[in-house]
């Protein structure tokens, strides 16, 4: 186990903040279950709910929780539900290393390096001048990539977090700076019949209950960071660990000023086995997307090492 500032290391390609759940009326789930919202890591793909039954029958259906004991944390999961509405098109340049270790303790080997322009249109992630180790790849295509390449739409997870029927348990703040910043550090857990958190390696699929950290800046309401560890992870799950880690800050689109994914990190491990993969992400250099452009739209979802990924679509 790897960890640093105090918890495990974390990863999903985020940045910004979660459209709302299904609305009212699109009812994902019969009476009597809940519909909890999962992180396909399909960029552009429709938004999938698992179904949990609750013998109740809530009807909500909408992001709006009921108000708690913490009257700071309600308002931050509200600012973070309506955040994504005010984000531009944009393009960011995402820059990928790869690193794989088969002792303990680890002595990382890096892989390759990988980069491209993520393009952020009108609620879509499309893929963009792709590169390994600074060579234009022939495939303009993300399965081009192979091995393990980490990518996924913006917000699933913080959406999953904040979510009322993910009934993330929160533990009472603590103040703890970050990057020079006075935030309040909320630690949780989610529940495995709960968890919206899909994971996938060699074709089979599970969703692991996990715990994490949120720091909140307590001036704007956004989450600086997101840490995630999946917990008591299936014997039967051919990976036996799982960390996440994203860190957020102000940068400049357009003119104007907004909070977004600046470096993120994946961590995984094979169960009864020393091979472990781990991939450290920086986006830089966002910029308004405003020219029409020819771009594809991905709808591969994250692999692992062994997996080959499904081919994306070109956009029409």
């Amino acid at each position: 186990m790897w960890r640093r500032a105090g918890f495990p290391l974390f990863l999903a390609l985020v940045a910004g903040w979660p459209a709302a759940p299904a609305s009212p009326q699109e009812k994902p789930c019969p009476e009597g279950y809940l519909a909890i919202p999962i992180e396909s890591r399909t960029a552009g793909a429709k938004q999938e709910y698992r179904c949990v039954e609750t013998g109740g029958g809530d009807e909500s259906g909408g992001a709006v929780a009921a108000p708690t004991d913490d009257e700071f944390l309600d308002e931050a999961r509200q600012v973070a539900f309506e955040y994504s509405s005010t984000l531009p098109n944009f393009i960011v340049d995402e820059l990928v290393t790869r690193y794989v270790t088969t002792k303990r303790p680890p002595k990382w080997k890096r892989k390759d390096r990988l980069s491209a322009e993520v393009l952020w249109v009108d609620g879509k992630e499309r893929y963009q001048e792709l590169k390994r180790n600074g060579k234009r790849l022939k495939q303009q295509r993300l399965s081009a990539f192979g091995g393990s390449w980490s990518f996924g739409e913006y917000g699933t997870m913080m959406q999953n977090i904040f979510h009322p029927r993910t009934a993330a348990a929160f533990e009472p703040p603590g103040e703890e700076e970050l990057r020079g910043v006075r935030t309040q550090r909320y630690n949780f857990t989610v529940e495995q019949a709960n968890s919206g958190w899909r994971v996938e390696h060699e074709g089979q699929r599970y969703f692991p209950a996990y715990e994490g950290s949120l720091w909140i800046d307590p001036e704007t309401l956004r989450v600086l960071r997101i840490e995630v560890q999946a917990r008591d992870v299936a014997n039967n799950f051919p990976l036996s660990v799982v960390e996440m880690t994203a860190d957020y800050g102000p940068v400049k689109i357009g003119g104007e000023e907004y909070v977004m994914i600046t470096d993120s990190e994946f961590l995984s491990c094979k169960r009864y086995s020393q091979w472990c993969s781990r991939n450290t992400t920086e986006f830089r250099n966002y910029r308004r997307f405003t020219a029409a452009s020819t771009v594809m739209q991905t709808d591969s979802s994250i692999t692992f090492e062994g997996e080959a990924p499904a081919k994306p679509q070109p956009k029409q």
